[in-house]
């Protein structure tokens, strides 16, 4: 198991590694993802394939090729 920090002095060191080491690397990376969703976000959706008319035919009668079953 791993050890605790109880003196004030290496809380302290940790604490200023993580805001002036990771903290900058932490937010680069966020800035990344970021980057990264708002270019997906705004490409325009691919348009839907479009239904056999087997399927137009079901769905307009209210089955469903998928969840048909026989009893």
């Amino acid at each position: 198991m791993a050890k605790s920090i109880r003196a004030s002095v290496s809380k302290r060191n940790r604490a200023t590694l993580r805001k002036n080491f990771f903290g900058p690397i932490v937010d680069a990376r966020t800035e990344r993802l970021h980057a990264k969703l708002q270019e997906l976000a705004d490409k325009p959706r691919p348009e839907a394939p479009e239904k056999s008319k087997r399927e137009q035919a079901e769905v307009e009668a209210g089955r469903c090729i998928a969840h048909h079953s026989r009893i």
